[in-house]
């Protein structure tokens, strides 16, 4: 990798090769790995040649490592700075962008400046001050921005995006983005260990009328991932109530009363959803409907992104390393990105060695197959042959319930000049001003 020369940290520390090197062996050798460990092909050797250039040779070859290295997990961070601060570097972090951050007040705002020193000064910051307003009610974040107290909001709920179109001091974006929302299924629960009880669950989501309900807040999503990205299929299980009474009924799940039972068992399964996405949680409420109609309780539990992560992680760490400690969980939604244009990204890698990012506790050989295939230099042809085994494993196997695309809804002020929405749904404010 041959660096770009002159750039620095926004402690003023050199972007150099020792500071990529030295993220790359802390993020994929320091324990606990980090979230991006399970996404990139496992290196054999990386060194520092010279200031500007990193060597790294892979244990195995791979067609999408240089896409997988410029997607957000492994964005560089200042190792000078976090030297310094240790796990403070969090909440006082340092990068090379266009802007530089300047303050932290939880559950209130974040205060960025223009970093002058941007390498790329022709398209950098467009403003010299830049507040994030926490406000998390949709309501109050539309009458922030009509009395003129903020400039952009995001999350506009599908409700309001009609309103807002029709007010000539606004300019609203509401467009699909690369990312899918799920529900995740954990393959070592007692009940969801019977695939049978997986696709049934798949069979009595009826993602049509779940678009219907979200509006705006959605597509219907027919796989992991989107048409349009490289090895897309569809691999949802279609809509089939009756299908899905079949499969309950052939796994011993028999009705009593309003739901089934066995052996004295409810069948429900409780979904850990944090909420964060627009229309997720009207979409969980159309589907605890749906699987109710089948003799399956959903069990909604709220729980805070980062708490759901640390959770999952921690149990599916125990797990691998002692398959008799069940996790805990049974469930759980996410709204997972494309940032390579393939959907390797989202499907991640080989499931049978993921460790603690094998939340779905499940291994097919066949899938892990398919997958290093897909991510090697081989032909076109060839590569696309992995990701159809990698869609017929995840139809099979039935470990994530693809529910519905999200769109992504913003609106601003009409002086808002230069914005260019984002498929990946990242926040890029590069040449963006204000007025002019």
């Amino acid at each position: 990798l041959h660096l770009r020369e002159g750039v620095r940290f926004h402690s003023g520390a050199p972007f150099n090769a020792d500071a990529v090197v030295w993220n790359y062996e802390r993020q994929l050798k320091t324990e606990p790995l980090a979230i991006g460990a399970g996404l990139v092909p496992a290196f054999e050797h990386i060194e520092a040649v010279d200031e500007y250039t990193v060597d790294i040779t892979l244990e195995e070859p791979n067609g999408v490592f240089v896409n997988i290295l410029a997607a957000p997990l492994f964005m560089i961070v200042d190792p000078t700075r976090y030297e310094e601060l240790g796990e403070e570097y969090n909440t006082n972090p340092s990068g090379t962008g266009p802007f530089r951050f300047v303050s932290w007040s939880p559950d209130q705002r974040v205060v960025l400046e223009a970093n002058t020193d941007y390498w790329n000064a022709a398209n950098g910051a467009g403003i010299a001050r830049l507040v994030f307003e926490v406000i998390p009610e949709a309501a109050a974040r539309i009458i922030a921005l009509r009395n003129g107290e903020v400039d952009m909001v995001f999350g506009l709920p599908a409700e309001d995006v009609p309103t807002l179109e029709r007010e000539a001091d606004f300019t609203v974006l509401s467009y699909p983005t690369m990312r899918v929302m799920y529900i995740g299924l954990n393959t070592a629960d007692p009940i969801l260990s019977d695939v049978r009880v997986r696709q049934a669950l798949g069979h009595a989501i009826d993602r049509d009328r779940v678009v219907q309900v979200i509006g705006a807040n959605g597509v219907r999503a027919d796989g992991i991932g989107m048409p349009g990205a490289l090895g897309f299929e569809p691999s949802a299980r279609a809509f089939d109530p009756g299908e899905a009474r079949r499969l309950l009924d052939a796994a011993g799940w028999q009705m009593v009363g309003s739901y089934r039972e066995k052996a004295g068992r409810r069948l429900a399964v409780r979904v850990l959803s944090s909420s964060t996405l627009p229309g997720e949680v009207e979409s969980l409420l159309v589907i605890q409907s749906q699987w109710r109609n089948v003799g399956v309780e959903m069990i909604i539990e709220p729980i805070e992104s980062g708490a759901r992560f640390a959770l999952l992680t921690e149990e599916a760490r125990r797990h691998a390393a002692d398959p008799s400690d069940v996790p805990s969980y049974q469930a759980w939604t996410a709204g997972e990105g494309i940032r390579t244009g393939e959907i390797g990204y989202i499907t991640e890698r080989p499931k049978c060695d993921q460790g603690e990012r094998g939340w779905e506790r499940h291994c097919d050989p066949r899938y892990d197959e398919g997958f290093d295939l897909s991510q090697s230099p081989a032909p076109l042809a060839a590569r696309l042959d992995g990701y159809a085994a990698i869609n017929e494993s995840l139809r099979e196997a039935t470990i994530r319930l693809p529910i519905f695309v999200v769109r992504s809804n913003k609106a601003m002020a009409t002086h808002v000049r230069g914005f260019v929405p984002n498929p990946n749904d990242a926040l890029d404010l590069r040449g963006v001003r204000v007025g002019g």
